[in-house]
């Protein structure tokens, strides 16, 4: 030892081992998580203008509509009464603060509204969420985010 220090250097030492990536059948070894090829996708941030708007003027506003519009609106379509728990612009506001306040609202469930929400990203391409029947046509069932029956 010179100086009270030791020889050798800590940071040379590898922290911890090497392990496969999480991806199911990849035996690529990684420090930790996924490898390069199975990386998942970073979550994007939202911008920080666009959620100024959901304050608390915006809570009320959605609570009185969730109170007058208890059930979701594209299951009632379908005639399944579906609680809504959430409120969606018809109107796309993007952010912009005259949009967002005078658009109309619509009441949808969870599942509605993210099938309505990434339709709105691809352009307005209709995405179905339900089951029909072969033998008249009509919904059966919902179908959940994950493909499996409700």
């Amino acid at each position: 030892m010179s100086g009270g220090r030791p020889m050798w250097r800590i940071s040379s030492m590898p922290s911890k081992p090497l392990r496969p990536c999480k991806y199911p059948g990849c035996a690529e070894l990684v420090p930790s998580g996924y490898c390069a090829a199975h990386e998942r996708p970073r979550v994007v941030e939202r911008d920080p203008e666009r959620q100024r708007l959901y304050d608390r003027a915006w809570q009320r506003r959605r609570r009185i509509h969730l109170a007058n519009h208890p059930w979701c609106e594209e299951c009632l379509v379908n005639g399944v009464y579906e609680a809504a728990t959430d409120v969606h612009h018809i109107v796309p506001h993007r952010g912009d603060v005259k949009i967002f306040w005078s658009s109309p609202l619509q009441s949808l469930c969870h599942a509605c509204h993210s099938r309505v929400t990434v339709s709105e990203g691809r352009g307005g391409e209709k995405v179905s969420g339900w089951k029909m029947s072969s033998a008249d046509g009509q919904p059966r069932e919902k179908i959940s985010q994950c493909g499996e029956s409700s």
